[in-house]
């Protein structure tokens, strides 16, 4: 992959929310690049979120994902 690439790589919001969840559970584990990843993420999220839905992401996800979004 180029990494100067002109088509950005892109999420839809739930995807984003199941990114940062997947990243988190082991991000005691996770090597250099990931955590960079999940750095970016979670700061991306904060920036969206207000602080109760950031700390109600594991139930914003559930939901959105029972409804098909």
């Amino acid at each position: 992959m180029n990494s100067n690439s002109k088509n950005p790589f892109t999420l839809n919001p739930v995807e984003t929310i199941s990114l940062y969840l997947l990243l988190k559970v082991d991000e005691d584990k996770l090597d250099p690049i990931r955590l960079r990843l999940l750095s970016r993420v979670e700061k991306r999220l904060y920036e969206e979120l207000s602080i109760e839905k950031f700390e109600g992401l594991n139930e914003l996800y559930n939901k959105r994902i029972e409804f098909g979004r």
